[in-house]
């Protein structure tokens, strides 16, 4: 073999072997949840009261300011739902922060719309 064909199988070779490391990087890994485990981060939320990882499966929920809270048992929901009926309505209002933000953005652009129009 000469060195210019062994050059260009070694390149070859280079080549193939890191497309095959992107692709079996790319490649999805399908994990099967357990009920209790923190197998994957589809069934894994943050509990509210504690802050640590909990099993969706597993979990309490609740609702609070439209948006699903999870936690590990109900003792935890209810010192939250206590914590959270103490709040201020500002505060009750932060735990879904997109919908606050969806909500100031829609009055900023009506009250532009207005001001458009020439009706301010």
């Amino acid at each position: 073999m000469s060195p210019v064909s062994h050059g260009r199988l070694v390149k070859t070779a280079s080549i193939v072997a890191s497309t095959v490391k992107l692709l079996m990087w790319r490649r999805p890994t399908r994990t099967v949840p357990i009920a209790g485990a923190i197998a994957c981060h589809s069934h894994s939320k943050t509990e509210q009261l504690e802050g640590k990882p909990v099993c969706t499966g597993c979990a309490v929920t609740e609702r609070f300011a439209l948006k699903t809270k999870y936690f590990y048992d109900e003792q935890n929901l209810e010192a939250f739902r206590e914590e959270y009926d103490t709040m201020p309505i500002h505060e009750n209002a932060m735990e879904n922060k997109p919908l606050v933000e969806g909500f100031v953005m829609t009055i900023l652009a009506i009250i532009g719309l207005f001001v458009t129009l020439g009706v301010i």
